[in-house]
C-alpha cells in the first residue's frame, strides 16, 4: 500500500489517504490527484485553476461522451421538423420531445456485436438527439436507430468515437445510412421509413395485418400499430404501412 498527501497551501492542513498499488484517483472543488501502478504522487493546490504537482501523474480519462444525432421519423415528420407522439388524450412527452429511440453501437466488425444499447433516448421535433456515452468507447462503430414502429437502420458507415463529442446526420442523404435505407421526406430531407409495427425488421403484410385488427377495434394510445403517431389506428396509418410493405423493406446491415 502507498501513502499519499494532500496539503493546502492556505490552510497549511495535512491529511493522509492510503491507496493500493494499483492506483486511484481523487477529486475535490479545488483539483484532482491521480496515482499510476506503485507511483506516489503528490500535489499542492492553491486554488481551483492552479496546481503543482510532484511525481508521476497520469491523466484521467473523461468518464462520458456526448453523442449528437440528427434524425427524423416518417410517421411524424410535417417538414421542416415532426409533430409530437399523441396518446388518447395529448402529447406523450412534454417540452420538445416528439418521441423517443434507442441508440445501438455495434463492433465495426463482424459479427457486428451489439456493445451497448442507449435506450429511451428523446428525439426533439427539430430531429435532434443527444445522449451520454461511456469514455472507454473509443474506436470507430456501426451505429443502428430503434424506434416502436420505424424500420431500424444503421449508419451507412463505422462512425468515429475518437473524441469526447461525436455527431452524425441522418436527414442529410440517403446514402447516410446502410443501403440507402432511408426515405425522402421531400426538400432534401431523408428519415426513417414507418410501418414495422412488429418491430421484426420488416415492413410487410404481417404489418398490415396487425395494425388493421387494431384499426377495427378503434384502438388509440402510444401504441406501435400507430405508425403516424397521432394517438389513433385508423386508415392513415394502414395507408402508410402499405406503402412501404409494396417496396418490401427491410432492415438493411453489414
Amino acid at each position: 500500500m502507498l501513502i499519499i498527501a494532500m496539503r493546502g497551501l492556505q490552510a497549511q492542513s495535512l491529511s493522509a489517504s492510503v491507496v493500493s498499488c494499483s492506483g486511484a484517483y481523487y477529486s475535490t472543488a479545488s483539483g484532482s490527484l491521480s496515482v499510476t501502478m506503485g507511483e506516489a504522487v503528490q500535489a499542492y493546490y492553491s486554488n481551483a485553476s492552479t496546481s503543482l504537482s510532484v511525481g508521476f501523474q497520469q491523466a484521467y480519462p473523461s468518464l462520458l461522451k456526448q453523442l449528437l444525432l440528427t434524425l427524423f421519423l416518417e410517421g411524424l415528420y410535417d417538414g421542416p421538423s415532426m409533430r409530437k407522439a399523441q396518446n388518447a388524450s395529448g402529447n406523450q412527452f412534454t417540452g420538445t420531445v416528439a418521441d423517443r429511440i434507442n441508440v445501438v453501437l455495434h463492433q465495426s466488425t463482424a459479427p457486428y456485436t451489439v456493445l451497448t444499447t442507449l435506450a429511451n433516448v428523446d428525439l426533439n421535433a427539430n430531429g435532434t438527439a443527444q445522449t451520454s456515452v461511456p469514455g472507454n468507447y473509443g474506436s470507430s462503430y456501426y451505429l443502428s436507430i430503434q424506434h416502436r414502429n420505424h424500420l431500424e437502420t444503421w449508419t451507412a458507415a463505422p462512425v468515429s468515437f475518437a473524441g469526447t463529442a461525436i455527431s452524425y446526420n441522418f436527414s442529410e442523404a440517403a446514402n447516410k445510412a446502410y443501403g440507402n435505407r432511408l426515405k425522402d421526406l421531400g426538400e432534401g430531407v431523408f428519415g426513417l421509413y414507418a410501418g414495422d409495427v412488429d418491430a421484426n425488421g420488416l415492413v410487410n403484410l404481417a404489418d398490415i395485418t396487425t395494425a388493421t385488427a387494431s384499426a377495427t377495434a378503434f384502438a388509440t394510445g402510444y401504441i406501435p400499430n400507430d405508425a403516424n403517431g397521432d394517438g389513433t389506428v385508423d386508415a392513415l396509418d394502414l395507408i402508410l404501412i402499405d406503402n412501404n410493405a409494396a417496396m418490401a423493406l427491410s432492415v438493411a446491415h453489414p
